[in-house]
């Protein structure tokens, strides 16, 4: 059928669906541009959120070529899309570590392949990345796919937590640090909720008071449990009145039922909106310092009952000027002064030191030592008499600021005992000197020939004794046993005393004779000193060669030594009737050669020396050779 034949109706119907198909073509493309648009709108975003996104990120493809690195990728890492067309080519520079570079890839590998497999989420890894300047970042890394699956070109996106993870590691140095000292602090750190109830305590706690933790956490109201009522009612007035408690000192009661002393700082803890959550504080053991401070109260009641009754003068003067800021009664009875006279003042201002250089020679000593005992001094009293004290004294510390304790015992009547006694001994002793010298003076009567002699060997043998360092008292006993060492001479006859010639045997006899006789003169004299017995043994030798009782070595008494070598040098030195004198030179001749064997060392060069080296003479005259 041609054209022409078809009817109209149907050129109609034809023309409609014509028309409805243009229409449809119409629509078609209207939709494609729509669609088109609609992407373009939708890359623009994609672009701009990633651009502006702070999180790295790359877009790869299915070969993990680099198709576009947003500007966070690379101001962290500072590589460009110039640097890394690839996964591949960053990997080496990334991980320079090739077993963790090897890791890396088989793992993301295997990551993608899960991913296109199952359509799972690309699980999150965390790697070490290298940047471009050298430095490392720690990343987590994950991917997303831009398509239904993973088959085309995904996202990798690299989250930054090289500050995160900074930071928990500070964090948890930080919680060991504190832990560490939670757990090993020796004060007990506790927390309680409003209704006093242990919600953390340290482990302190068990040194403390034998409780473990876990015994009293959520267990035990503190306050309530270990604290006396009167104390918990004072501690928790404190801290409702003022929101924290301060050095608050109580005792706790242990598990074992002792009592230990604690001191305590508390306050509220509140939460950021200000709301009080409980009690925290710590506690510091003070049981060691209550019980010092309750001896200390106990010595400081002894010290102050034995202050006050003690019958010696006790004082308290500071060291730096020197005045008094206590005295007690025994004080008053011995100087007359009370508290009103001298507190605040010195005793230098109250004149009380008799002889100033004693105030001196007691700071000397104390600065010097600390302490001074046994100091004897005069004192003047209020009335102006003077009294005689003997004194010990002691720095100590009062509050921080050093002071000087001072015990004076009152020796007045000991001292004028001794006073008195002193000038009875002196009158004996004159009494005694007087005796003595008439004695001597009938032996030279007796044997005008050896004038003197006695008078000089005593003059020597108190030079002896000077010489080896005796002490005083002794070399007076020496003086005066040397000036009657001859007095035994009475019982012998005159004419047997001044014979001209040699001595017969019988005549020497009587002249040995005479020690004992001078001993038994002597013995019943009253002296001081060994008087009968110097006199008795000083013609005794070292090696018990002399007479009369062949005595030897430390038999002899050192005064007797001393005369036998004073005794011998005169002698030899000085006329005899019998014969001239021989000289001191032949005397000290005699000592040097007999030293050790007849006469004592010590004795011997002590009276060598004298002649030869400090100048003496037998007339007591001083000369240089």
């Amino acid at each position: 059928m041609n054209e022409h034949a078809r009817t109209n109706p149907e050129l109609i119907e034809e023309l409609s669906v014509l028309k409805q198909r243009i229409q449809e073509l119409e629509h078609s493309e209207s939709d494609r541009k729509q669609s088109e648009e609609a992407l373009i709108i939708s890359e623009t975003r994609f672009r701009a959120i990633i651009n502006v996104s702070p999180v790295p990120m790359a877009l790869n493809d299915e070969q993990q070529n680099i198709i576009f690195l947003n500007p966070a990728f690379v101001q962290t890492f500072g590589y460009t899309r110039e640097d890394i067309p690839s996964l591949a080519h960053w990997w080496p520079n990334a991980y320079p570590d090739l077993e963790y570079r090897q890791w890396v890839a088989d793992t993301w590998q295997a990551e993608l392949e899960h991913a296109k497999r199952t359509g799972a989420a690309f699980s999150p890894m965390e790697l070490t990345v290298r940047c471009k300047n050298g430095t490392s970042k720690t990343v987590l890394a994950s991917a997303a796919s831009i398509s239904k699956s993973f088959e085309g070109n995904h996202l990798v996106v690299l989250y930054d937590i090289t500050e995160r993870n900074q930071s928990e590691e500070a964090l948890r140095q930080s919680e060991e640090k504190y832990r560490g000292i939670f757990e090993s602090i020796m004060d007990v750190f506790y927390r309680t909720d409003n209704e006093g109830l242990l919600l953390i305590v340290s482990p302190s706690i068990e040194r403390l008071l034998g409780y473990i933790p876990d015994e009293v956490i959520g267990k035990k109201k503190l306050i309530e449990s270990y604290i006396n009522p009167e104390e918990r009612d004072q501690f928790l007035s404190i801290l409702r009145e003022k929101g924290e408690v301060k050095e608050f000192e109580a005792p706790l009661r242990a598990k074992d039922g002792a009592v230990v002393w604690v001191s305590t700082n508390a306050q509220f803890y509140r939460d950021k909106y200000g709301k009080t959550l409980g009690v925290q504080g710590i506690s510091r053991d003070i049981t060691n310092r209550k019980q010092a401070e309750k001896a200390l109260t106990r010595t400081e009641e002894k010290f102050r009952k034995a202050f006050y009754t003690s019958p010696d003068s006790v004082n308290i003067n500071r060291l730096e000027d020197g005045k008094y800021i206590s005295i007690n009664p025994g004080f008053t009875r011995i100087t007359g002064y009370t508290e009103e006279d001298i507190i605040g003042n010195t005793s230098i201002e109250y004149n009380i030191w008799e002889n100033i250089k004693d105030r001196q020679r007691l700071v000397a000593g104390l600065i010097k030592d600390g302490e001074v005992t046994n100091l004897e001094a005069a004192f003047r009293m209020k009335g102006g008499d003077i009294r005689y004290g003997l004194m010990s004294a002691t720095v100590i510390d009062l509050n921080g600021v050093p002071h000087i304790l001072s015990i004076t015992r009152d020796i007045t009547t000991r001292k004028r005992a001794e006073e008195g006694l002193q000038r009875t001994l002196e009158s004996l002793r004159r009494a005694v000197g007087t005796t003595i010298q008439v004695m001597v003076s009938a032996v030279e009567i007796r044997d005008p020939y050896t004038a003197g002699h006695q008078i000089r060997s005593a003059g020597l043998a108190r030079a002896i004794a000077t010489e080896m360092g005796l002490p005083q008292d002794k070399i007076d006993g020496i003086r005066m046993a040397g000036s009657i060492h001859d007095i035994g001479k009475l019982s012998i006859p005159a004419e047997i005393l001044s014979k001209p010639t040699k001595l017969t045997d019988i005549e020497f006899s009587l002249i040995k004779e005479h020690a004992r006789s001078r001993y038994e003169i002597l013995k019943d004299v009253e002296s001081p000193w060994p008087l009968a017995e110097i006199v008795y043994q000083h013609h005794e030798r070292i090696d018990g060669s002399g007479y009369p009782r062949n005595l030897k070595g430390d038999d002899i008494l050192m005064e007797a030594r001393i005369m036998a070598v004073a005794d011998v040098v005169e002698a030899m030195a000085s006329h005899r009737p019998y014969r001239p004198g021989l000289g001191i030179d032949a005397a000290l001749e005699e000592i040097e050669k007999n030293r050790g064997t007849f006469y004592d060392n010590a004795v011997a060069d002590a009276c060598l020396r004298l002649f030869r080296e400090k100048g003496f003479n037998l007339e007591g005259i001083a000369y240089n050779r």
